[in-house]
Formats: C-alpha cells, structure tokens, sequence
C-alpha cells in the first residue's frame, strides 16, 4: 500500500467521529419502561409469589419472627414439665422390656447364640 493512501484512510477514520453528536432517548422512555415492567411482574406474580413478597418485607418479616418467637416461649412455659408425652414413652419403654420380641435388639443380640 502506499503510503499516501494509508495517511488517508487514517484520516478518514478520524475524522469519522467529527460529526457524532451524544444520543438522546425518546420522551417518557423511563417512565414507559418501568410501568411495562411493573405490569409484567403484575400478571405473571401467582399467589404464593404475592404472598412471599409481601412477607419478606422487612418490618412484617420481623413482626411474624417476633410471633412465633413469642408463641414458643408461651408454649414452653404452659406445657406439663411431666405430661402425657413423657408417660407413653415410658409405657412403651415398659411394655418393650416385658416382651423382648416386640423389640428389634432382642432379636440380633450378640449374647445370644442359639437361632
């Protein structure tokens, strides 16, 4: 190439940006943007996805913590230390004890060498 022809091409390719001028959008484009985004999330939400968004807010997240937190320790305080939970575990542990067939370990002890 010659190197008049390549001084030219260069150039032209500065002086290509001369006439550049920085792009401006359309009127309203953000606010149409958004408002078509706002109602895409709007139909395609389901129930539960509705329902989530609204509880992971972080003032009803805290609320609903705060609850069952509470509804926990209310629990605690007001059940029998020595209720009916406590009495059929030990009947069953007293009825496994009485019949030893009823009970898996009985039958694979190692003790135990006759069939």
């Amino acid at each position: 190439m010659n190197k008049n022809k390549l001084s030219l091409l260069i150039e032209s390719t500065i002086n290509s940006m001369d006439g550049a001028a920085k792009a401006t959008p359309a009127p309203y484009l953000q606010t149409r943007i958004n408002a078509r985004l706002q109602a895409a999330n709007e139909e395609g939400n389901s129930v539960w996805e509705r329902v989530s968004m609204f509880l992971s807010r972080p003032g009803i997240a805290l609320a609903t913590l705060a609850f069952i937190i509470i509804l926990n320790i209310l629990l605690y305080n007001f059940s029998e230390s020595n209720g009916s939970f406590n009495n059929t575990l030990q009947n069953l542990q007293a009825s496994a004890d009485d019949n030893p067939m009823s009970n898996s370990f009985a039958l694979f002890d190692i003790e135990n060498f006759q069939p």
